[in-house]
């Protein structure tokens, strides 16, 4: 056994126990959409160098972080598992269309192999991080190697230098939507998973962008006219995130106004 640098994911479904009461009649139904969740994760998992296990509602993830070469550090490597699982919320909120996840991303030892053995700090991190933060439907993140408002400053600096010709000119706002995470109200380090719709080296948006933002509007619009007919108030709570989420993702940009969620 050899513990190793990982960079790891560890993330539950919102709701599942109520769903599992709800179909005690049916306990495929659950499993079913368990299993959907985990397909999602494989299917995203393109260059299959990701371990997942899951084990009731959690699901954990992780990515061996191999030693960086000379000049280079683990930046790269963090920003492209954020990314990854930027694009695995986005895809179970918006395709499956049943209930999100929420969990917490770090960096750190951990065994985790082919046969799902799963064993160190890293995993334990984790844990505590989605624990005492992520109350919310959002996968907070360790902010190490990670920082947008450096991110922003840097580019600042970069756009004011007068070292590039021919620069775009950069709205600052529609930058922070564009970037793998950010800072919530409360100063949390999150997964800006909605995100995952804008190629930055194309420097453009996905062609289905328009299409998933309408779904994941429908499904926050869903699942607020739930909670409040049902009055549970956690539940509401959390979803009223969501809503100020997606109305923070879309305020920038005039072609997604038209999926602004309004207030009743």
């Amino acid at each position: 056994m050899k513990i190793q640098k990982h960079f790891v994911a560890y993330v539950d479904i919102l709701g599942f126990t109520n769903y599992v009461k709800e179909n005690l009649p049916t306990p495929e139904r659950p499993l079913d959409l368990l299993q959907q969740f985990i397909g999602i994760a494989k299917e995203m998992n393109v260059s299959n160098n990701l371990n997942i296990t899951a084990f009731s509602d959690n699901i954990v993830i992780s990515m061996l972080a191999e030693e960086p070469i000379p000049q280079l550090s683990y930046d790269l490597k963090y920003w492209d598992f954020i990314s990854y699982m930027n694009t695995v919320q986005a895809c179970i909120i918006t395709v499956i269309n049943k209930l999100p996840i929420r969990g917490a991303i770090t960096f750190g030892d951990l065994y985790h192999d082919k046969s799902e053995v799963l064993f160190g700090k890293a995993f334990v991190e984790a844990h505590d991080l989605e624990q005492l933060h992520a109350y919310y439907p959002r996968i907070v993140v360790n902010p190490k190697f990670l920082d947008p408002n450096t991110y922003l400053a840097a580019t600042k600096v970069f756009a004011h230098s007068g070292l590039a010709k021919n620069l775009p000119v950069f709205n600052f706002e529609q930058l922070k939507r564009q970037y793998p995470v950010a800072h919530d109200y409360d100063g949390v380090l999150y997964c800006n998973y909605l995100s995952s719709l804008y190629f930055p080296v194309r420097h453009e948006w996905a062609g289905n962008s328009l299409s998933v933002l309408k779904d994941h509007k429908n499904f926050v619009e869903r699942w607020l006219l739930v909670t409040n007919e049902t009055n549970d108030m956690s539940m509401l709570r959390k979803y009223t995130w969501m809503k100020s989420y997606h109305n923070w993702f879309c305020g920038p940009f005039e072609e997604f106004h038209k999926y602004i969620i309004q207030d009743r």
